[in-house]
């Protein structure tokens, strides 16, 4: 009886779900550049009013965070018309449609209880399970499903004093996996307990950001897919996402200028732009506070820069580039830092950096900007204005080359006058060639202690592991006495395999367990759900959009409408008052918008001509409507170097 009427509430989620499932893939996309202009021509993209003023035979589309909303309070409206008991719940499985190995279980009680779901794992120790907090409306989320099988769920209830007071196994039927996310993961070496019996793999061609357990099965995916630096988890459960279609021109790869703040049920709350692209790393100040991001100076360089976005309008408060430490020092190619990682201390306000390219680890002042100390080879700044910054080094050690994933550590000493830096070394030098490079065929996760005070470092520990040439990062747990290698890159791959990762102890730098992965990844981290949080309902009537695009510029004098129109079919759509433009890299130079009284123009030629390696990738290129005055517009494009007409249409209503 049980088993008929969970299948009757899986015909309800069928038709409470079925005209929004459609809707989810919706994406926002969009370009911007040009730092020349940002200050004058930014345009706040703020509250979601714009599209009702708008009249266009372009297709407007929901934003991603609306579709996730209305889905939300569609849920919420079922849950609230009491036809659910903790005997015969509501399940959805995939409520969002982005998260197909998760599950709501919606139900009623009297009193307030707080409910436990565990997913029965094939053995014991990969049993998945979170708590909620108590209450008597519950949207109880379900994570780690296996994919492809019925799976035993068991729900238990606890009341106030957190006694047991009732339990029941449901069933749980999930789509399999695509064909794309079989055989992810091979056992290298399975010794020990493991410290972390969930991996989140994310990034590079590892499309769908996924998770494994220790016997390798995917226990949770995306169904969307993320750009090359995957997903960045944050405080609350969340995670920000980077979107892979909305990109800025720059003079090499394209970088995204769009970011979703989600969560693992795969809704959507917040989107964040940036005007001049962002990559590698996104972090918090604090929980729930300010974001320190890597960008672009999109001066004649890339990856050089970092940003700090107020969390609570978008705008850039701080800003740091690289130049304005090492002037013109080892600013000899476009991609002259790259810096992959950033890290924040608060009670200094300081951050550590991680420029790639320079084989070096930096520590700045972030106030003041001034330049605290440089760990790296010192004969790497041999000869330069910055050799009394550079640590000296104290007894042997291994340097690293193209370093990721530069953090300080909790203190693993009893001196209160040193600090303890990990890092992941890739032990690579292809990007920039040092003739003092030692060509070891390792990578490494080295830990060092640094003495700021007398400016010297030494090498504590040396975890080492196969080639990983390029992305990677590194999880401590110290608790645990755990060291996690996360090689993502792997040169040359390893019996079909990409990707590896190791399990060290701490102290003894020995094996315990080893994973193989088939594809290339940017990181891996612990997964780290907040169930509470996820049963809480989503907000619905609060400003979602965060940050600003590059604006139109208004012309002195029209243009002439051009005679030719475009051959090409290009994308278009419109979402929260942005136009949003598909094309390959660099075609679209500049978009125009020719109305009766008034004429507009964004440019993004200034990259131009771009790289080669990037001239097949497509994205979408961005036009905000906002600020523009009232009248009915022409879109026109300069496109592959040509004035074309679109025959596409704005009306700007007062």
């Amino acid at each position: 009886m049980k088993k008929k009427k969970r299948m009757g509430a899986v015909l309800i989620l069928v038709c409470l779900l079925l005209c929004l499932a459609a809707l989810l893939y919706i994406r926002q996309n969009r370009t911007i550049s040009k730092e020349s202009d940002v200050e004058e021509n930014a345009e706040n993209i703020g509250n979601e009013e714009s599209d009702s003023k708008i009249e266009t035979n372009i297709t407007v589309e929901d934003s991603q965070v609306t579709t996730c909303r209305q889905i939300d309070a569609n849920l919420s409206a079922e849950l609230e018309s009491g036809n659910y008991t903790f005997d015969n719940p509501l399940v959805v499985v995939n409520p969002y449609q982005n998260s197909p190995l998760t599950a709501l279980v919606l139900f009623n009680t009297k009193k307030n209880v707080s409910v436990k779901a565990t997913v029965k794992g094939d053995e014991v120790e990969l049993d998945y399970s979170g708590e909620t907090d108590a209450g008597t409306a519950h949207k109880v989320p379900v994570l780690g499903l296996y994919a492809g099988r019925t799976n035993q769920v068991l729900l238990e209830m606890y009341d106030e004093d957190g006694n047991k007071t009732k339990e029941q196994t449901i069933e749980i039927t999930t789509d399999p996996l695509p064909e794309s996310m079989e055989n992810l993961v091979e056992i290298y070496e399975s010794g020990e307990d493991t410290a972390m019996p969930f991996i989140l793999v994310t990034g590079q061609s590892t499309y769908h950001s996924f998770v494994f357990d220790k016997a390798g099965e995917v226990r949770w995916y995306l169904s969307e897919n993320s750009g090359s630096y995957g997903i960045f988890p944050i405080s609350g459960g969340r995670f920000m996402f980077q979107d892979r279609e909305t990109m800025i021109a720059t003079y090499e790869k394209p970088h995204t200028t769009k970011m979703y703040e989600m969560d693992y049920l795969g809704r959507t709350h917040k989107v964040y732009y940036l005007e001049n692209g962002w990559h590698h790393e996104v972090i918090e100040k604090e929980e729930g506070g300010n974001l320190l991001v890597l960008s672009s100076s999109i001066d004649e360089h890339v990856e050089d820069t970092v940003v700090e976005i107020d969390r609570q309008t978008g705008e850039v408060v701080q800003e740091l580039d690289l130049r304005e430490i090492f002037g013109d020092t080892y600013v000899d190619m476009i991609d002259w830092a790259h810096l992959n990682t950033i890290d924040y201390n608060a009670e200094e306000n300081t951050v550590i950096l991680s420029p790639r390219n320079l084989h070096s680890v930096i520590k700045v002042d972030w106030e003041t900007k001034e330049l605290i100390w440089i760990l790296a080879n010192p004969e790497f700044w041999e000869g330069t204005d910055f050799e009394d910054k550079v640590l000296e080094p104290v007894g042997d050690i291994v340097w690293h080359y193209q370093q990721h994933a530069s953090y300080q550590i909790p203190d693993t000493d009893d001196d209160e006058n040193t600090i303890q830096l990990m890092l992941f070394d890739n032990h690579w030098d292809k990007t920039r060639d040092v003739d003092f490079f030692d060509g070891y065929e390792k990578s490494y996760v080295t830990q060092y202690t640094i003495d700021e005070e007398n400016m010297t470092v030494s090498q504590d520990h040396l975890y080492g592991g196969v080639k990983s040439k390029i992305t990677s990062n590194f999880v401590l747990d110290l608790d645990a006495n755990r060291v996690f290698s996360m090689g993502g890159y792997l040169d040359p791959e390893i019996d079909g395999n990409n990707g590896m990762i190791y399990e060290f102890t701490y102290d003894t730098e020995e094996v315990v367990n080893q994973y193989a992965l088939a594809n290339t990844f940017y990181r891996a981290y612990n997964f780290a759900p907040d169930y509470a949080s996820l049963e809480e309902d989503m907000e619905q009537d609060t400003r979602y959009n965060f940050g600003s695009l590059e604006g139109f510029t208004k012309l002195e004098e029209t243009i002439e409408t051009p005679e030719q129109e475009i051959s090409d079919s290009l994308e278009m759509k419109i979402i929260d008052g942005v136009i949003y433009i598909k094309a390959k890299d660099h075609d679209v130079t500049k978009i125009f918008l020719k109305g009766s009284e008034n004429c507009y123009e964004i440019d993004f030629s200034e990259t131009l001509p771009g790289e080669d390696l990037y001239e097949n990738v497509s994205y979408y290129v961005t036009a905000p409507l906002r600020s523009l005055k009232a009248d009915t517009y022409d879109l026109i494009l300069e496109y592959q170097e040509e004035m074309v007409t679109t025959e596409k249409q704005v009306t700007i209503k007062e």
